[in-house]
Order: structure tokens, then sequence, then C-alpha cells
């Protein structure tokens, strides 16, 4: 199964928006909570930080797969499979 959500964090609304569609728990979002936290939304550079967060501190391990999930303006919506 997906082990590591990575989702772009434009603003606490827009992670509860995703969180709630995909039916995703907090820790599966806490990546893209913890970089909005901390940087705030940075536009389009911003899901590349929750992915770097995810390899720092999620322990990724070889097979284990993701979803990367980033956002743009108006009806832009980007998702990438991952796998380490």
């Amino acid at each position: 199964g997906i082990r590591f959500w990575v989702v772009h964090p434009g603003g606490r609304k827009v992670i509860n928006d995703v969180q709630a569609y995909l039916g995703l728990t907090d820790q599966q979002t806490q990546f893209s909570r913890t970089v909005l936290r901390n940087y705030g939304n940075m536009s389009s550079p911003t899901v590349m930080f929750v992915l770097d967060e995810v390899v720092r501190n999620g322990d990724p391990h070889p097979a284990d797969w993701g979803i990367m999930v980033a956002l743009g303006p108006g009806m832009a919506t980007e998702v990438a499979l991952l796998r380490w």
C-alpha cells in the first residue's frame, strides 16, 4: 500500500480538504502540516519541502510507495506515484 502522502500544503483548508476527500489520517498528512507550520505556503516548491521532510523524518525504505499531490493556480492538479 501507499506508505507516504506528500500533499502540497497550500493552507490548512487545502490539507483538510485533501485529507477528507482521500480519507487520509492526521498521521498521513503530518509532513504537510509540519512544512506549512514551519515555512508557510511557498507556492510551487512547497511540495518539494514536504518530500524532503518525508525523506528526512519519515524513514522511507527501498520499495516503499508514496503519492505526491501538487496543486497550482486555477484547476491545476498534479499527482505522481513515488517509489523509494
